[in-house]
């Protein structure tokens, strides 16, 4: 049996989920890949119709020589996450408290 699903709804239910693990104290870490994975969803679909997302918006008041490091950095968590082939004995410094950010 299969769903058929766009990609709102998917990045609505990834929220959505990761918002009930927040609120009930779940694993930090998949409540920040769920919720990433969610915002980037939604940052697509957004761009695609013409809707800055909050990091672009960031990027905007950040100078220019910096901004690759700055979006680096909001992505280091998730890029860790998700990808096993690089820097695999690679430690992740998290914060926690950024998934209220990313939520």
């Amino acid at each position: 049996m299969s769903i058929s699903i766009s990609k709102f709804d998917a990045a609505k239910r990834e929220l959505e989920y990761a918002i009930r693990l927040f609120f009930n104290y779940g694993d930090v870490l998949i409540i920040h890949l769920i919720s990433s994975a969610a915002q980037t969803i939604l940052s697509d679909i957004g761009k695609a119709s013409g809707i800055t997302s909050i990091k672009e918006q960031i990027n905007k008041h950040v100078k220019k020589e910096k901004r690759k490091y700055v979006q680096d950095k909001l992505n280091e968590a998730y890029n860790f996450l998700k990808h096993g082939s690089k820097d695999t004995k690679k430690l992740l410094e998290f914060n926690p408290e950024s998934n209220e950010f990313v939520i």
